[in-house]
């Protein structure tokens, strides 16, 4: 399944899989976003999967929102997992 990005009020919500096939797709289009100097906020209620490289991507956009002093959400069902892996990756200290 892809990976489709809609924003409603300034929240992107991801439906379908975030994988090796669509992590790039996510990647370059949080780029953009950013560019823009606006803080991210992602839903991932309608996702059904997050792969290894999906989890990869997500902490490369937070630290690169973080290095940019911009604001990185992401909000839905699966948030407490993604924490999760951001703690342990040592990511909630920066």
């Amino acid at each position: 399944m892809s990976l489709k990005i809609t924003e409603n009020n300034g929240v992107y919500f991801l439906r379908g899989n975030l994988n090796a096939l669509t992590s790039n797709f996510l990647l370059k289009h949080i780029e953009l976003l950013k560019e823009l100097g606006h803080g991210i906020t992602i839903n991932i209620d309608f996702v059904n999967e997050i792969d290894a490289f999906g989890m990869l991507t997500l902490r490369n956009l937070y630290k690169s929102t973080l290095r940019r002093n911009q604001n990185f959400w992401i909000t839905g069902n699966g948030c407490k997992e993604i924490y999760q892996d951001f703690v342990s990756s040592g990511l909630e200290k920066r």
